[in-house]
Order: C-alpha cells, then sequence, then structure tokens
C-alpha cells in the first residue's frame, strides 16, 4: 500500500510539477497573445472611428461650405432686387404723383 502511495504521489508531483509549468507558460503566452489581440483590434477601432470622424467633418464643411455660398448670394441678389424694387417706385411715384388728387376737407360741408 505504501509502494502505492509513493507510486501515486511521484506521479502527481511529477505530473502537477509539468502541469503546473504548462499552466504557467500557457497563462503567461495566452495573456500576453489575448493583451495584444486586443490592442491590434483597439488600434483598428481607433483608425475606423479617425476615418469616420474625417468624413462627417469634410461632409459637415462641404454643407457649411455650399450654405455659406447660397447666403452670400443671397445677400448679392437681395441687395440688387431692393435696389430694383426701390428704383421701380420712384419711377412709379414721379409718373403717378401729378394725377394724384386729394379731398378738401376744409370745403367738406
Amino acid at each position: 500500500m505504501d509502494t502505492i502511495l509513493q507510486l501515486l504521489g511521484q506521479i502527481v508531483l511529477v505530473g502537477g510539477g509539468a502541469t503546473a509549468i504548462a499552466y504557467g507558460l500557457l497563462k503567461f503566452i495566452g495573456q500576453k497573445w489575448i493583451d495584444q489581440k486586443f490592442a491590434e483590434r483597439l488600434e483598428e477601432f481607433k483608425r475606423k472611428q479617425t476615418e469616420i470622424l474625417e468624413e462627417v467633418r469634410y461632409d459637415i464643411n462641404a454643407r457649411f461650405s455650399r450654405v455659406s455660398k447660397v447666403h452670400d448670394k443671397e445677400f448679392e441678389v437681395l441687395s440688387t432686387a431692393w435696389r430694383k424694387l426701390l428704383d421701380a417706385y420712384e419711377f412709379f411715384a414721379g409718373i403717378t404723383h401729378p394725377l394724384q388728387s386729394y379731398p378738401d376737407l376744409d370745403n367738406a360741408n
């Protein structure tokens, strides 16, 4: 019985030691591998987020540029249209002014 227990003890000791060493190596190597994969995926994620952010910035700048051009053109057109409206008003006021008559309220009895 003692020899069986000694044999089992040696098997556990040798096998356990090898298992512990293998477990330690796998844990160390596995942790490094997991950290490396995580770092790679994190860098890929950051790169994609940066690309998306740049696309959104470009889109916003393009839209803002178009809106800004429209507003600039709007101010040019509105000032020209207002000037032409005032010219037309003055022209027709000059034509119709002599034709206007005002009632004489002092003599209205």
